[in-house]
């Protein structure tokens, strides 16, 4: 009976993967109000290829939300709400300091919503990584006269940190050229940009990727404007100062 059981189990997660798309679309149906409500995430942006575009508005749809609307919003989610209207300000914890708790490589870490690339995705993150959006001068999340970086596809003024487990990250991808910096300490480090020609051809900000290694389990990538590219030891000791100030316990 158990070997039945496990199965039955086996076959209906294989068919749920086989025909997913199918799925998703039928329970889409009707949801085009998720286009206003999902804000200035991007469909296709990131995840998976989903092709059909009911199936997107219901991912992210899903990825979102926790619950309805709050009744009532917060006066700086109001003012957010009313200064930039279609983005979805408001709709859960955009500008909430609540810390969320994730375990990312055996480690726990505490990190306000507001600090996250989708403030109201926070809880939905994962426990295996966690993309946060920062302040390029002081690693401060978001606040109300930096919306518009925010908000701003490719902007220099924001640095995008993602702590992960170290055997989730993968390889640079091929679009991108080493370049060896050596930093105070002696040591030498692999920034992996991409160049202006590219960056133009892709229609992406041009921008480098660094990735630290925060702990044995844990690594740090950080991703900034090409610009800022004799800045990346005071961005590396910044972003590695704020995942200390997050870290609970290991």
């Amino acid at each position: 009976m158990r070997l039945l059981l496990i199965a039955l189990v086996a076959a209906a997660g294989i068919g749920y993967v086989a025909l997913r798309p199918q799925i998703f679309t039928l329970l889409a149906a009707g949801t085009e109000w998720v286009l206003v409500t999902c804000g200035f995430v991007a469909p296709g942006a990131e995840g998976e290829d989903m092709a059909d575009d009911r199936l997107r508005r219901l991912y992210y749809a899903s990825r979102m939300f926790e619950a309805v609307p709050p009744r009532a919003l917060s006066p700086l989610d109001a003012w957010a709400d009313k200064a930039y209207p279609g983005m979805g300000f408001g709709f859960v914890r955009t500008f909430d300091q609540k810390p969320v708790a994730l375990a990312i490589g055996g480690w726990l870490f505490n990190i306000p919503c507001t600090y996250f690339a989708d403030a109201r995705d926070c809880t939905r993150a994962g426990l295996t990584t966690a993309r946060l959006r920062v302040d390029t001068t002081d690693l401060a999340p978001l606040r109300v006269h930096l919306i518009p970086d925010f908000l701003a596809t490719a902007s220099p003024a924001i640095l995008r940190v993602t702590l992960a487990r170290s055997a989730a990250k993968p390889p640079p991808p091929t679009d991108y050229d080493p370049i060896m910096v050596r930093g105070s300490d002696g040591g030498s480090r692999a920034l992996h940009c991409i160049s202006a020609a590219r960056a133009q051809q892709l229609g992406v900000l041009q921008h480098c990727i660094l990735t630290v290694q925060y702990s044995p389990d844990v690594a740090l990538e950080l991703y900034f404007a090409a610009a800022r590219q004799d800045q990346w030891q005071r961005l590396e000791q910044g972003a590695l100062a704020l995942a200390r100030q997050f870290q609970v316990q290991r």
